[in-house]
């Protein structure tokens, strides 16, 4: 596991700008990170309510389901979830901006970069770990989106889901 982490911040000293204090960055984007995953957590609570109010208690706490209940579609469900993933994804522009003008400050390395006989050493080290952030956080809202999915696939009542929820998740934001 030590290995593994000392890799992974020789990786960042190579592919950050020299000098940068890219620790407390990370740090920040994990916490950003578990933050929109402690939200997105927050599709059960909806789910439950919703789940819920498809039975009705019959007789002594024993519930049935009622006649006609339909469960509430998931894209409903899901929506604004995952706007912590694409928020912190967003947030990797303003991290490639701030490598960029970080070699125009103090000693000006930007004069060396242009030197270097690896041009693609400088966009690589002001976009790496961006295209890093970004991978990472739309992968997870996809993932997740993925898992509460079948969860709610599985564990509603197939007499009270409406048709085509799959086609309905992917449109999402989209007329019609």
């Amino acid at each position: 596991m030590r290995e593994k982490i000392m890799g992974l911040s020789r990786w960042l000293d190579r592919n950050t700008p020299p000098g940068f204090p890219w620790r407390s960055m990370v740090k920040g984007v994990l916490w950003a990170e578990l933050i929109s995953f402690l939200w997105s957590l927050t599709f059960f609570i909806g789910y439950a309510d919703q789940y819920s109010a498809l039975f009705e208690s019959v007789y002594m706490g024993e519930k049935t389901l009622r006649q006609g209940a339909v469960m509430m579609d998931f894209d409903v469900l899901i929506m604004g979830r995952m706007v912590g993933f694409f928020a912190v994804a967003a947030s990797a522009l303003g991290i490639a901006a701030s490598h960029y003008f970080y070699y125009f400050q103090g000693s000006k390395s930007i004069y060396l970069m242009k030197r270097l006989p690896e041009r693609s050493q400088w966009w690589r080290r002001c976009l790496a770990l961006p295209a890093v952030i970004v991978v990472f956080s739309l992968g997870m809202a996809f993932l997740l989106t993925l898992i509460y999915f079948f969860i709610y696939m599985k564990v509603t009542p197939q007499d009270c889901l409406t048709a085509n929820q799959w086609a309905k998740l992917w449109s999402i934001g989209t007329a019609g």
